[in-house]
């Protein structure tokens, strides 16, 4: 028993050893930040800088430096720069073109923009329909009371004197007059609904207006003429004879009227 004594002791003393170990905490070294550290002056001045220069006669400024960069590092010295961050290196040129492809980018937003706003204006401006600006404001008005003054004249006509109505309605002029209106209504429709300039839609409406207005007065004249026909009498009846106004007094009647009449005058 005595004999385990050291052995027991010899094991927790290794045991206890390696615990301590285990739980040594070994600092991350990081030698570019460090670098950095030094050259911003932050941890001490004057640090080393090897250099691979030599003077005049050919001799190593810096021996070490000299060996540092001109036989170890050899490939680095003298080969291409790699470094992404290097003066005109890939960091650079992908920042200029971003730079560059950044102001194209507005460039083209502004441009799509001012063209989305004149495509927008020219399409408001040519589009028919509801958008039809002038058409809603003055001339929708103007056709409406031309065509309600003729329908007036025709329901005139239709109701006093529908069989006048019936012989102007099968004769040629009655229906040029409505095969005209006809026409004229589906003109003013059609220019309502096209896609065309303002300029030239309403030139067309002032075009049709100007025809519809002297032909709307001549359609009511033609129409207040059979009106007036239609009031005369018939043939029939001017040519019948007329009847003498015989009375039906007796004589001693007739001679007391007379007389009523002389002494009164």
């Amino acid at each position: 028993m005595t004999k385990m004594k050291p052995f027991l002791i010899g094991i927790n003393f290794l045991l206890f050893t390696y615990f301590l170990k285990a739980q040594t905490v070994t600092p991350v070294q990081d030698k570019a930040n460090n670098g950095q550290l030094k050259r911003m002056v932050f941890n001490q001045w004057n640090d080393w800088q090897p250099t691979p220069n030599t003077n005049w006669l050919g001799i190593p400024k810096d021996p070490i430096g000299w060996a540092y960069w001109r036989v170890l590092h050899h490939d680095y010295w003298k080969g291409e720069d790699k470094r992404p961050w290097k003066t005109g290196g890939q960091f650079q040129q992908n920042y200029v073109s971003l730079l560059a492809q950044k102001d194209l980018d507005k460039k083209m937003l502004d441009t799509t923009h001012a063209m989305m706003e004149t495509n927008l204006a020219t399409a408001l401006s040519m589009s028919g329909g509801v958008a039809d600006l002038p058409y809603q404001l003055y001339f929708e008005n103007k056709f409406a009371d031309l065509y309600q003054g003729v329908t007036n004249y025709y329901e005139a006509l239709q109701t006093k004197y529908p069989a006048s109505f019936n012989l102007m309605m099968n004769s040629a002029n009655g229906k040029r007059y409505i095969e005209f209106l006809d026409v004229e209504k589906n003109r003013i429709e059609t220019i309502h609904g096209l896609f065309v300039d303002r300029g030239a839609r309403m030139v067309s409406y002032f075009k049709i207006l100007n025809e519809l207005q002297p032909a709307c007065e001549e359609i009511k004249n033609y129409l207040h003429s059979y009106m007036l026909l239609a009031q005369l009498p018939t043939p029939q009846k001017i040519n019948e004879p007329k009847r003498p106004n015989i009375s039906d007094s007796t004589d001693s009647q007739i001679v007391r009227e007379l007389l009523k009449n002389w002494k009164s005058n």
